[in-house]
């Protein structure tokens, strides 16, 4: 990555950091009423989703941009299912 993308990485990483500090207690709550393996899962799935939202504006605004890392990271989503096509406002 050049210098600017890991200023771009970082930036997006100090933004995500009240999300996953959310899911993290979420995890950690969940942990105290169904046992602490079941609650890390849980937290563990919360962050990832929550990261993944997060991040999906910044893949985007960098392939616009033209960046071909932006492209392939978005073409994985896409591939994992993870894209916003087909998804419903319920």
């Amino acid at each position: 990555m050049s210098t600017k993308d890991d200023d771009v990485f970082e930036t997006a990483l100090q933004g995500m950091r009240p999300m996953l500090r959310v899911a993290f207690e979420a995890g950690r709550a969940t942990g105290r009423q169904e046992g602490f393996a079941q609650g890390v899962a849980t937290g563990e799935v919360l962050g990832y989703i929550q990261a993944v939202n997060a991040l999906k504006p910044a893949l985007s605004d960098g392939l616009r941009c033209g960046s071909s890392e932006c492209g392939r990271a978005m073409q994985a989503l896409k591939n994992l299912g993870l894209d916003d096509e087909g998804e419903s406002d319920l």
